[in-house]
């Protein structure tokens, strides 16, 4: 039996009707929430960590762990630990080889500093891997850098991603904070103690083998740069709007610049020798977001220092927006974010 028109057009009007209600509703509660509940919303949201998500380690946690005296079962950091604390904060996308040499060659290289360093030069460290999902969107270098810093900074974020590790303390003050390219290894004669905090903003991959340990430009702060965290704070981390490759780095030199913070490089250069990871690399055409970023750049460098003051101050890691996945810890030292931009 079939419906008459009239009859089919007041269904569908029901229909439509109740679905726009029901829409209503939703974001009615939504802008009730308010901005701030909204951002947190997006951005605590999370599933369950199981030991799937970790990426697969070159060797058991376990042995990496006991890489470190620091972290031995005889010795684990305590509430009374007054050593520094660094936190490096490496980006990636679709690197796990990449990821795993990192990780066997950094705790390596880091945990010589546990039996070679004086007490005056004694510090401890967090890695914490920063990966984009495949969210459809351009590779967003700094935006994961603040968010690797956010995640450090929320007792609850941090909270989730320490649990299982043998040393957790619940939340960690952070002395200064290490941005680290993925596919850079410190190699000799770079020191362990090369990471431990500044009074300065440094720039520790100032001779990488792929640009013939030599500054490809004079303002080139790529790679790996180490700041104090009052510093971070002061330039408000990374821009968030710089998708694709290229700039975001230049930017923040823009900012330390603006702001006439100090800042210097290992002395002498050859120091901060870095050996690039090939594994992994996936070679891409030059993309029309590098010319973005470089215009966005130098727009940036135009402004009087009132707008450049106003222009960080709105777009840095004070503004970031993202959607936490997961986070799990890796070793003792070492943890596993994926996150959506």
């Amino acid at each position: 039996m079939q419906l008459s028109r009239p009859r089919s057009k007041v269904l569908l009007m029901i229909v439509v009707g109740m679905v726009s209600l029901v829409g209503f509703l939703s974001w009615h509660a939504w802008i009730e929430q308010g901005p701030a509940a909204r951002s947190r919303s997006r951005q605590l949201r999370w599933h369950p960590a199981t030991i799937a998500d970790a990426p697969p380690l070159l060797k058991t946690r376990a042995e990496y762990d006991a890489m470190c005296p620091s972290i031995s079962t005889s010795h684990r950091p305590t509430d009374q630990d007054d050593r520094d604390m660094v936190l490096i904060v490496v980006p990636l996308r679709n690197r796990l080889k990449q990821q795993q040499l990192f990780i066997d060659h950094f705790h390596r290289f880091m945990c010589q500093h546990e039996s070679r360093s004086s007490s005056s030069h004694s510090f401890d460290w967090r890695v914490v891997f920063v990966e984009q999902s495949d969210d459809g969107q351009l590779f967003n270098r700094g935006k994961l850098l603040n968010i690797g810093y956010r995640i450090a900074r929320s007792s609850k974020l941090w909270r989730q991603c320490t649990t299982g590790a043998a040393h957790d303390r619940g939340m960690i003050e952070f002395a200064s904070i290490v941005t680290h390219d993925v596919d850079m290894l410190p190699v000799s004669p770079n020191r362990p103690m090369h990471y431990a905090p500044t009074s300065e903003i440094r720039h520790l991959a100032s001779a990488v083998d792929q640009y013939s340990y030599k500054l490809p430009y004079d303002a080139y702060v790529g790679g790996v740069l180490s700041m104090p965290d009052e510093h971070w704070r002061k330039i408000n981390g990374f821009p968030n709007d710089f998708w694709g490759w290229g700039s975001e780095d230049d930017m923040v030199y823009a900012r330390v610049v603006a702001l006439e913070l100090p800042f210097g490089r290992l002395v002498p250069q050859s120091l901060g020798r870095y050996q690039s990871v090939t594994a992994d690399h996936h070679r891409t055409l030059p993309e029309v977001s590098a010319v973005i970023n470089r215009l966005q750049y130098e727009d940036f460098l135009d402004l009087d220092d009132r707008a450049k003051q106003a222009a960080m101050a709105s777009n840095g890691f004070n503004t970031t927006q993202f959607h936490v996945e997961y986070c799990v810890a890796l070793t003792d030292r070492m943890y596993h974010a994926r996150v959506s931009l």
